[in-house]
């Protein structure tokens, strides 16, 4: 991840900025959640995203309570150059490996690892 290192965003940052951009509809609670991070941090986190002009909170429409989290043109911008790096970075890691080991290997990933998608579900 020294990679994103350059760009000045720690993996739980570019975590939560992949899951808002995926996820419309995502509210606090649910990407605290999602990423195992209690509320409290993810108030810090957040807030720190704000402060970079990354991040935005929208109140919900449905519930005024509720906020929802939108990426800034800022955001989609960091986000997009992150993609690309970890993008590379996979390749390098992954180099290695044929295809079929690759197939492999995401199974086997995704039979042990948790299951975030399935924990988010839409308003």
């Amino acid at each position: 991840m020294t990679k994103l290192r350059a760009l000045k965003l720690r993996p739980a940052e570019f975590s939560t900025l992949v899951l808002i951009a995926s996820n419309s509809a995502v509210n606090q609670k649910q990407i605290g959640d999602a990423l195992e991070i209690s509320a409290p941090n993810l108030v810090v986190l957040m807030d720190q995203l704000c402060e970079r002009g990354l991040l935005e909170r929208v109140r919900s429409a449905k519930d005024r309570r509720a906020q929802h989290p939108r990426l800034t043109r800022s955001g989609h911008a960091l986000i997009a150059r992150a993609e690309v790096l970890v993008g590379e970075l996979e390749e390098e890691v992954l180099a290695p490996l044929t295809q079929g080991e690759r197939a492999i290997l995401i199974e086997l990933l995704r039979k042990i690892g948790p299951k975030e998608a399935s924990r988010i579900q839409p308003e």
